[in-house]
């Protein structure tokens, strides 16, 4: 029932963007609704449905992104998504990689909010840990 109603939202979304694809609120809506999706498919333990989810999110967040590289906002929604893939366990030192790459990004060009620095210390971190779990599965193979 979670999926569905996130599924409708999606459905009135896709509407919207036939009417005016280049509107950027419907854009970040249409972002943030498949991301909401990917978050429910995680929970009940569908990472396949998650990672599609998040990707079609991703999709609209770098096209935001492309459409004003200066929105912190959609700076973040891209930082979140990726950070989101890499929990899926799917790929996870190249997400984690990717969110670092856009939130240190976001610091050297004073995008990043004061209270948002922590973030990359997290991300450095995770993806030191995701590197490292790599590594011992290679050397398990």
């Amino acid at each position: 029932p979670f999926v569905a109603a996130f599924e409708d939202g999606l459905a009135k979304s896709k509407e919207l963007m036939a009417v005016d694809a280049n509107n950027t609120d419907w854009l970040r809506d249409l972002s943030l609704t498949h991301s909401l999706i990917g978050d429910v498919h995680m929970r009940l333990g569908n990472v396949k449905g998650s990672v599609a989810a998040y990707l079609d999110g991703l999709a609209v967040a770098n096209r935001l992104t492309e459409i004003n590289p200066g929105n912190a906002e959609w700076q973040w929604d891209l930082y979140v998504n990726y950070w989101r893939l890499a929990d899926t366990g799917q790929d996870t030192a190249t997400y984690f990689q990717k969110a670092l790459d856009v939130i240190q990004g976001m610091q050297t060009k004073g995008l990043l909010s004061p209270s948002r620095t922590v973030w990359v210390e997290n991300t450095r971190q995770r993806l030191t840990e995701a590197m490292a779990a790599d590594k011992g599965q290679a050397k398990a193979n």
